[in-house]
């Protein structure tokens, strides 16, 4: 939605124009291809929070919240003391948000190693998170049996605290 927004923008407010290589597209749409799969794993496996505790939704939105920062998305990295911003380029929040944003952008030359380095971590984190969703589906009739058992026990001790 917002992407032909800012074309039919663009088309009207020549300076909205972005200058923007065909390489540099690519590059963004795949880094955001990468993103979408990390940020869908990371939610897939806090979904499976919600077998073993009641929190799940508020640990999600612990997560959420440190996303915010140390993804770029309230403010830059920049902006951060430098530790911070380097921790952050190691865990998979900048990669889901800030590293896509700051390719499309301009803001890393094309040919750079920063750009090899960022999809890099990308395709790491991707590979961990990918190895856990594997090592769950592989043992998914466990799992579910475990969370099934674990919510039945929750319910019949609801019910014994209520009598």
């Amino acid at each position: 939605m917002l992407i032909p927004a800012w074309a039919i923008a663009a088309a009207c407010i020549p300076m909205l124009r972005m200058t923007i290589s065909l390489e540099i597209i690519a590059l963004s749409f795949f880094a955001i291809f990468l993103s979408s799969a990390i940020r869908f794993l990371i939610g897939f496996e806090f979904g499976l929070l919600a077998f073993w505790t009641n929190r799940a939704t508020a640990i999600y939105s612990l997560y959420e919240g440190i996303h915010l920062f140390l993804a770029g998305r309230l403010a830059p990295l920049s902006m951060f003391p430098s530790w911070v911003e380097k921790t952050a380029a190691w865990l998979p929040f900048y990669g889901t948000v800030g590293f896509p944003v700051e390719l499309l952008t301009g803001k890393l030359e094309l040919g750079s190693s920063e750009i090899f380095h960022n999809f890099a971590i990308q395709l790491i984190w991707l590979i961990v998170l990918l190895v856990m969703f594997v090592h769950v589906e592989t043992r998914d009739e466990e799992v579910w049996r475990c969370g099934r058992m674990r919510e039945e026990r929750c319910d019949s001790d609801q019910i014994l605290t209520t009598i």
